[in-house]
């Protein structure tokens, strides 16, 4: 169920089972301020606010219809308004209804009488200040009823919330009921009276459903007396509070004329049907201390499934009695805010769920100032020359008998920023149609800029229009149609001489040092970074060959044989390659496009070195210390990195296939679109590490350490997780078969979102906390297995084998296990509802107090030498599929 409402109404679906038949109730609840133009209050704020003046053991609602309209009051009585500090009337008076209560200060009943009450300035309604005590079933939070041990003298405590003209006299005449205006507990006897009968013939014939003597006002929460005649309308209500506000003696005014309703959309035989069903205003709960009120509306809908399984969305709404919208508009919302492009522009704006031209506050403290910009110097600078610039043209364009508005662009053509968040969906389609409008402008600037610097730009200076290229693929991100992606034009090495012939050409023109800016140590840091993590945005360096090449190859032979030291050379198209080098220094070298096949290299230092585009087959890196380090397309098929130090590193488009990482410590890295197989991660620690579009066949991570690892839109074929440990890992839209996991540990993982596990081997494996929610895992294999609190709910399990699995107190609900083998499986406490039993074999399955009801069943189904102790069969689905006791 996907639930879309305004952020200033919450909203509670609960279904519930009524004489076999099965309804949802929506209930919505407002929170606005008191007073003659209420304002609607963000929902997020309700909760805090609810748990400082109730505490942790209350509840709004318990989500349940209500057919007698009730007001609740929370808060305090207050002296100020009077002369009497010791006492004071409080009074709540709501339509018809008055309620009055009389409040005292502290008094006890020493010695045969009631001492007189203390003064006060505010004294709290609840239930804990009128009478009860521990023996009271009617209130045992209250006082009055046994002493108490107060200052050395056995005393009695006595109520200081009490109903006006019935006060308690003494201990033996005590008030007939506790005085209150707040919640009742549902747990207290005045509400379980109500709930109906709960006898075998209930259990029989409609548990769980609720009972058939129930008393609907068990749902009131209110005291009895507080509680309207069915055909009682709360919204537009006048009101009276009395005494509940330390500034104000007397609150009145009216209920909000707001009504509910809720658009929900079942799905039933495949299609999906749309109701719209009415809140009915069941409760005005005020808080008048704080001058705001709760409002709460509930509403039915009948369904097919008694979870409401069949309930795909669920939007609520509130609206003006005497102004309602049409069903088409709610049509529209839904639309709008369901759309996953533009959707999210749309969750702000409450205005299309809420009355017409009610206030509503700011979602959070700022909003209103939150796309306010102060521009700074350089912007009110550049503002400025335009305005001049402007000007100019202007009398340009008049001197030349032309009209500058006709010829002139707008000076700012951009949108206003909105106000509020509300606004957004309006600035978004102003931006979007702008930047239609500008589109074509800017490709054609952009074609002619580029042009113009190709054709007078010296040689050494054509690296610059390499940036104009990478702005291409963004203007047309819009239309639809992507370019392909820009082979890079320019390597480094480009890049890094044009600056400094830029340097260069401004000295010699201005006669004079160009004042370094930016330290050189510091300029160098940076451009090495920019190197290090863009690489593969640059063009493939040279190799080098001949006489080159032989050069430097001789130069690091000197330099091993000495001092090892290479850190920060530039060592870029070297053929190293069956060299021995290893204990060598390579931090922050330049490696790129080197030929470092068979080389040995073991525990080098390669922290943040450019390895792009390297030839490492065959390689050593046994050891190495490499993070950092950039091997963005390097070939490093069938090298080693076992024991090595591979943290941050960079390995877009790598080839990996047959390479070696046993051992290895690989930590926050982004893999991106590659593809290996047969590598090996034996005993590698994983640690958050991402791997999108990877794919990969046949690879080992036998003892490997995963921990917050993710694969994302990847495929695995034949990998081999055996006696991993993998802790609060995921798989999303991942096409997985035959993965391995036997002896794994599994905790807090999570499979999700289209994957695929068929035919994964889980045997002896111990998983806890995990989720393979709706996931496909045919003829997986289970054997010997743990799984603690594990949700296995709808995953399709068809010709899976889980004998002697332990899977007590998971969840397998609607999970279908045709055709499964569940013999001699422990599922103490499983769910197993509404599960596809048909052919399962659960010969010698312990089930004891296993939820089986409304399973799917047929003849194949077998439960010979079963334990079925307290097995829970009712209620079932249906006569000719449901499994016999």
């Amino acid at each position: 169920m996907k639930i879309i409402k305004p952020m200033r109404l919450g909203v509670l679906p609960r279904p519930f089972t009524w004489q076999k038949k099965h309804y949802l109730c929506v209930t919505a609840y407002a929170h606005h301020t008191l007073g003659a133009n209420p304002t609607l209050l963000n929902e997020q704020g309700l909760w805090p606010m609810l748990a400082s003046e109730l505490g942790d053991s209350k509840v709004l609602d318990l989500g349940m219809p209500k057919q007698y309209p009730e007001f609740l009051v929370s808060g305090f009585g207050y002296t100020r308004h009077q002369q009497d500090k010791t006492r004071c009337a409080v009074s709540a008076r709501v339509g018809a209804i008055e309620k009055s209560l009389t409040v005292f200060g502290e008094r006890y009943w020493i010695a045969g009488g009631a001492s007189a009450p203390a003064p006060f300035d505010a004294m709290p309604l609840d239930w804990a200040h009128a009478y009860g005590g521990a023996a009271c079933a009617s209130n045992p939070l209250g006082r009055g009823m046994a002493p108490d041990q107060i200052g050395g003298q056995q005393v009695i405590r006595l109520p200081n919330v009490e109903l006006a003209g019935e006060l308690y006299h003494s201990p033996g005449r005590p008030p007939s009921a506790p005085a209150g205006m707040g919640p009742i507990d549902l747990s207290w006897p005045q509400r379980q009276a109500r709930m109906g009968v709960h006898d075998q013939r209930w259990f029989e014939n409609d548990f769980p459903g609720l009972a058939p003597t129930l008393d609907w006002r068990a749902w009131n929460a209110a005291p009895d007396d507080q509680h309207f005649p069915a055909s009682v309308e709360l919204a537009g209500t006048p009101y009276t509070l009395r005494n509940l506000h330390p500034e104000h003696a007397v609150l009145s005014g009216t209920i909000p004329d707001w009504v509910g309703r809720c658009l929900v959309v079942k799905r039933k035989n495949d299609k999906q049907l749309t109701a719209d069903i009415d809140l009915r205003l069941t409760t005005a709960w005020f808080f008048p201390h704080r001058l705001e009120c709760v409002l709460i509306y509930h509403g039915v809908v009948e369904i097919g499934q008694d979870d409401a399984h069949d309930v795909v969305q669920l939007m609520p709404a509130l609206e003006h009695r005497h102004a309602k919208r049409d069903h088409a508009h709610f049509l529209k919302v839904l639309a709008q805010r369901l759309d996953t492009k533009t959707g999210s522009n749309y969750a702000f704006r409450d205005g299309d769920l809420l009355p017409e031209g009610v206030a509503l506050a700011p979602l959070f403290p700022g909003e209103d100032t939150l796309f306010d910009k102060v521009p700074g110097p350089l912007e009110r600078n550049q503002r400025q020359r335009m305005r001049n610039q402007r000007e100019q043209s202007a009398q340009t364009a008049r001197a030349e008998g032309l009209d500058p508005d006709q010829v002139l662009p707008p000076m700012d053509a951009a949108p206003e920023l909105p106000r509020r968040l509300e606004d957004l969906p309006q600035f978004m389609e102003k931006v979007d149609r702008l930047h239609a409008a500008d589109m074509a402008e800017a490709r054609a600037a952009l074609a002619k800029t580029r042009s113009e610097m190709a054709r007078n730009l010296p040689p050494e200076h054509q690296a610059q229009t390499a940036m104009l290229d990478q702005l291409a693929p963004l203007l047309d991100s819009d239309t639809g149609v992507t370019r392909p992606p820009l082979a890079p034009a320019h390597s480094f090495a480009d890049f890094s001489a044009s600056h400094a012939g830029l340097v260069r050409e401004a000295e010699s023109f201005s006669g004079m040092a160009v004042p370094e800016l930016i330290p050189a140590a510091e300029l160098k840091s940076t451009m090495h970074r920019m190197y290090l993590h863009g690489a593969s945005s640059f063009a493939p360096a040279a190799v080098l060959v001949g006489a080159a090449a032989r050069r430097m190859r001789e130069q690091v032979a000197a330099i091993y044989a000495t001092t090892r030291d290479f850190a920060g050379l530039d060592l870029t198209g070297a053929d190293l390659s069956g060299m021995d080098l290893r204990n060598a220094d390579f931090s922050r070298t330049m490696l790129e496009s080197a030929d470092l096949r068979d080389a040995k290299l073991d525990a080098c230092d390669f922290r943040d070195a450019v390895l792009a585009r390297t030839a490492l087959a065959g390689a050593s890196f046994a050891h190495a210390r490499c993070d950092g380090a950039s091997l963005a397309q390097a070939d490093a098929r069938y090298a080693c990195f076992a024991h090595a130090e591979l943290n941050k590193c960079a390995w877009e488009e790598a080839r990996l296939d047959h390479s070696d990482f046993s051992h290895a410590r690989i930590g926050e890295v982004m893999l991106n679109d590659m593809q290996f197989a047969s590598a090996r991660f034996d005993h590698a620690r994983f640690f958050s590490v991402t791997f999108y579009k990877v794919d990969m066949r046949h690879c080992s991570f036998l003892h490997a350490h995963l921990e917050k690892c993710v694969f994302i839109e990847g495929r695995q074929d034949d990998l081999c997780f055996d006696k991993a440990t993998l802790q609060d890992s995921a798989w999303v839209t991942t096409a997985a078969a035959r993965l391995s996991f036997r002896g794994s540990v599994l905790r807090t993982c999570a499979v999700t979102d289209q994957t695929a596990f068929d035919e994964a081997d889980f045997t002896d494996a111990q998983l806890s906390q995990c989720n393979f929610r709706e996931i496909s895992m045919q003829r997986a294999n289970f054997s010997g297995a743990t799984a603690a609190i594990t949700d296995f709910s709808e995953a399709n399990l068809t010709g899976a084998t889980l004998q002697r699995m332990d899977a007590g107190g998971s969840f397998f609900t609607r999970a279908i296990l045709l055709a499964s083998d569940l013999r001699d499986a422990r599922l103490i406490g499983a769910s197993l509802a509404k599960a596809d039993l048909r052919s399962c074999d659960l010969r010698g399955a312990n089930l004891f107090r296993a939820d089986l009801a409304q399973t799917v069943g047929d003849g194949g189904t077998l439960f010979d030498q079963a334990y079925l102790e307290q097995t829970k069969f009712l209620p079932r689905l249906a006569p000719d599929t449901a499994l016999a006791d």
